[in-house]
């Protein structure tokens, strides 16, 4: 559980390589909807069966990676969900039309983002972006 109000600038890791999908690790809300992450705040998952539920990311510093669905390079993450959040209002800057950014980046496998919602985005990137491993034999891209 987060707590109400985090800390501005809050940095989260929540890797959980063990979980099992009857009992996923869930990030949530103290109070849904009032815990509100602001300036330079970030969220990485990895493992498997995270889910983050009811966060508010609000004034924050449009960076790349807000939410990123891996803890590191090498641990990305699989089975997570991000449900029922909030991402508004960015602190805009002089550049945000010729800078990118990339609000919710998905890896891993078999992730899910539903229920959200994006707002205010001024930056030319994408908002949701999933990077595809080309060397994935398990889940192959066709066209």
């Amino acid at each position: 559980m987060m707590c109400t109000p985090p800390p501005s600038d809050t940095r989260a890791s929540f890797a959980s390589p063990t979980q099992l999908e009857q009992h996923p690790r869930i990030i949530h809300a103290e109070i849904p909807g009032q815990t509100i992450l602001s300036g330079a705040s970030s969220i990485r998952l990895g493992g498997r069966h995270v889910v983050v539920d009811s966060l508010v990311f609000r004034n924050f510093v449009d960076q790349n990676h807000i939410l990123s669905f891996r803890a590191n390079e090498n641990q990305h993450a699989e089975d997570c969900r991000l449900t029922n959040s909030v991402f508004e209002s960015p602190i805009s800057t002089d550049n945000d039309a010729d800078r990118s950014s990339y609000w919710v980046s998905i890896y891993g496998k078999r992730n899910r983002v539903d229920d959200c919602s994006f707002v205010g985005k001024r930056t030319h990137s994408p908002t949701l972006t999933v990077w595809v491993n080309t060397d994935n034999t398990e889940f192959p891209m066709t066209a």
